[in-house]
């Protein structure tokens, strides 16, 4: 086996560059994701600080809204930690998308793979708090973490095929 061969066989399937671009757009878009959902909670009448007590509930247990041990600060890192993660794990998913076009309909894709993950899944069979989400908000706001993130990944110049404009 040559050492290019043997090269080629450890090389990730993504850039670090894309991987730290995932990172950053999740955070991104994770940060515009919970202040909507906070926004949502006090529309309705609920505290703002609602969904980060029931993202607590992954780590502090399902009772915990209900004991009054659920926590904003571990919330609010899981939250951030989780959709760090999302992003990266959709930079890797993504890497070999062809235009920006592709990718802006795959971060809608994405979006909707995590709500039906997270909310028709996980919460039906381990986590029954984020049964009590408003479910429609719930979706759309997913679909939109889905086409932020896509904005970080982005590329300012032509991917790979993407039509370029001649220059005059």
């Amino acid at each position: 086996m040559s050492t290019h061969a043997i090269g080629a066989a450890r090389r990730l399937p993504v850039s670090v560059t894309e991987l730290v671009r995932g990172a950053v757009g999740g955070i991104a878009a994770g940060m515009a994701f919970a202040g909507a959902t906070m926004w949502f909670m006090t529309s309705i009448g609920k505290p703002a600080d609602t969904p980060l007590l029931m993202i607590s509930t992954l780590v502090k247990g399902d009772a915990a809204m209900m004991n009054g041990t659920a926590s904003v600060p571990v919330g609010l890192v899981l939250h951030m930690v989780l959709s760090m993660a999302f992003g990266m794990a959709f930079a890797v998913l993504t890497a070999r998308v062809r235009t920006n076009g592709a990718l802006a309909v795959a971060g809608l894709a994405w979006g909707g793979v995590l709500y039906v993950l997270n909310f028709q899944f996980l919460a039906r069979t381990a986590f029954p708090t984020f049964s009590m989400a408003n479910q429609p908000f719930e979706l759309v706001a997913h679909l939109v973490f889905g086409v932020l993130l896509t904005l970080a990944l982005y590329n300012s110049g032509a991917r790979k095929g993407d039509a370029v404009a001649a220059k005059p």
